[in-house]
């Protein structure tokens, strides 16, 4: 298995990689900005991402609608975060 944390270091608990400190462009409620990488919008927008992953496999190796509500969950509230349409979320409650 690749270490792809080769470059990375541990510091105060967190690992921080070259080019952290930087920019990206990303979609927040419907309007594209510029936010640094360790903005809160784009560190949630990355864990709901790992959530929906995580809840994916589990769907594949375990099974259960749990996994399959979380997966759909998730999805959704990372659409309402990017565009900030609120269809989507809604219909998680039907």
């Amino acid at each position: 298995m690749t270490n792809v944390f080769i470059d990375c270091l541990r510091i105060d608990g967190s690992i921080r990689c070259p080019g952290d400190g930087g920019f990206s462009e990303v979609i927040v409620f419907g309007k594209h900005v510029k936010l640094r990488k360790d903005h809160p919008a784009i560190e949630l927008m990355g864990r709901l991402d790992e959530l929906e992953a995580l809840a994916e496999w589990g769907l594949q190796e375990i099974g259960g609608d749990e996994f399959r509500t979380i997966a759909a969950m998730t999805a959704a509230l990372n659409t309402y975060l990017a565009t900030g349409m609120i269809a989507g979320l809604r219909l998680l409650g039907r």
